[in-house]
């Protein structure tokens, strides 16, 4: 299968693909995937009552509110009132993930073995395109295209230019 994940997704798409290789023909990781290195004390740390409340609610902020995906989106254009209120939307499983994935130890298992694109935008101010680029040095057979005129969700923001590098990859 081709699997495909965004941004937080982009790092359970990397896990599972290192875990099932058979399963994984093609990984495609979308302005995500980077494995951020968490000391299990820390972990302790900003699961505290108190603590995690300050540290969620901040972790939210810097990615779905306004002032974010305005600092984050790179075609502003895209920034109406439906966009805003989708997100809001989309954003209610986010934190719940994020902290189950800071709960529990990551699996051990986490190099893909499959040929893998890492897509980013350019103008990601969330994610930089330097993790991406980072990513080519711990995942072997990946390669990296960079979208310009994009910030963290270049499949909205140059769907075109996004569809063209994902047709390539796949051989299409």
């Amino acid at each position: 299968i081709l699997l495909i994940g965004t941004s937080v997704g982009g790092l359970i798409a990397r896990f599972y693909a290192a875990q099932y290789p058979a399963r994984v023909e093609r990984l495609i990781l979308v302005d995500g995937g980077q494995i951020a290195n968490i000391p299990g004390v820390m972990r302790a740390l900003i699961n505290l009552p108190g603590i995690a409340q300050a540290f969620y609610s901040a972790m939210y902020r810097q990615t779905y509110s306004r002032r974010a995906l305005q600092r984050n989106i790179y075609q502003q254009n895209l920034l109406t009132e439906d966009f805003f209120q989708v997100t809001n939307q989309a954003s209610r499983g986010y934190m719940p993930l994020i902290r189950a994935f800071l709960a529990e130890p990551w699996p051990a298992k986490r190099t893909p073995t499959c040929p893998t694109l890492s897509i980013w935008g350019q103008e990601d101010h969330l994610a930089s395109p330097s993790e991406g680029r980072k990513m080519l040095t711990e995942i072997p057979h990946a390669e990296l295209s960079l979208i310009e005129k994009s910030g963290h969700m270049p499949m909205v923001e140059q769907p075109e230019l996004f569809s063209a590098a994902v047709m390539k990859f796949i051989g299409g």
